[in-house]
């Protein structure tokens, strides 16, 4: 059974016909649109991004003569008598047609419904999420340099513009759920820390938030606090310095009252837990030395195994742009971005 199959097994029970009428008629509006209604556009899309040819035509011939035939044949009369045109006009101007709101909502809809077909879902009973970033080339056009301005090094303006994206991933079942994202470069450009903080409403309340070195700092242990979340993230060693000096143990804990200093518009951040140090050792490879920040009150054991998760979603962030070809998107605007996010 290919992956294209697998998917649409899944579609197909979770965008059931009620979903269809609580969110996708609210949305159109009760209006006709004919074969490409939202449910069978969104599956296209979603086709289109698990198959090799990522063409419109390759997705329209899979609505004709494809497994996804299955999304139309208790709906359309066309279909039953073989009368689906082969252009590929009518598809893309329902992809065009679709809000980039009802999108979310089918996704987050689909996140949802894949984590609890997983048997272990939770961490002593709480949600663990890995935060972390990543960068999107897409399409050079007007519309989309203005709204993503081009990246510039030594060597002059890179030719595609680039979208900053964060993600939080499910550490037990690997599901990410819809992520966050933004300029890399320009006025308007937001790092990694201010798409977490947009992540962070996303995520069930009580959930455990994990982020790596780059999120070792005030702001992202404070922001998850505020959002009624805990945390764990590793810090930078030249910053725990400052609090352990070198530690005479290969493990420990201290409390720690976190302040951040005085950013440019005047805010500061200050949340209290603990840094834990520890020294990960291992046969052929250099010992590793971790200092964690956590609000949780687990054991510092406990703290170090379940930080050990986070490899796991670095991998399969690597492994959704490489086999998904998500290190670049072909999306000719903004709002077709968004959608294909």
């Amino acid at each position: 059974m290919t992956r294209e199959t697998e998917a649409l097994k899944a579609y197909r029970k979770i965008v059931n016909e009620d979903l269809m009428q609580s969110v996708c008629f609210a949305e159109e509006g009760g209006a006709r649109t004919g074969v490409f209604s939202a449910v069978v556009t969104i599956w296209l899309m979603i086709f289109q991004r698990l198959n090799g040819d990522k063409t419109l035509k390759a997705a329209v011939c899979e609505l004709r003569s494809g497994n996804s035939r299955q999304l139309l044949e208790q709906e359309s009369s066309r279909v039953r008598r073989g009368k689906i045109s082969g252009a590929t006009g009518g598809y893309s101007r329902a992809r065009s047609r679709l809000s980039v709101s009802l999108v979310e909502q089918i996704a987050d809809r689909i996140a949802s419904a894949l984590a609890s077909t997983h048997r272990l879902t939770q961490y002593q009973g709480r949600k663990v999420f890995v935060i972390d970033g990543s960068t999107i080339r897409i399409a050079h056009t007007e519309e989309n340099r203005k709204k993503y301005p081009q990246y510039r090094n030594q060597h002059g303006l890179a030719h595609f513009p680039l979208v900053h994206v964060g993600v939080a991933t499910d550490a037990l079942t690997g599901i990410a759920i819809r992520p966050a994202y933004g300029a890399y470069n320009g006025k308007e450009s937001v790092d990694e820390l201010s798409l977490s903080e947009e992540l962070f409403s996303r995520i069930p309340k009580g959930s455990i938030v994990m982020g790596d070195r780059f999120y070792g700092n005030p702001r992202f242990a404070a922001t998850a606090a505020a959002s009624g979340h805990d945390c764990v993230c590793r810090v930078k060693e030249i910053n725990s310095k400052r609090y352990l000096g070198t530690p005479s143990t290969k493990s420990g804990e201290c409390d720690l009252e976190w302040k951040s200093a005085r950013s440019r518009t005047g805010k500061t951040y200050s949340v209290s837990g603990r840094l834990i140090w520890h020294t990960a050792e291992r046969k052929g490879y250099r010992p590793l030395r971790l200092v964690l920040f956590t609000t949780l009150k687990l054991p510092a054991s406990e703290i170090v195994e379940l930080y050990r998760l986070r490899w796991n979603v670095e991998l399969d962030l690597r492994d959704i742009k490489s086999v998904l070809d998500m290190d670049m998107l072909n999306a000719k605007s903004p709002e077709m971005l968004a959608k294909e996010l």
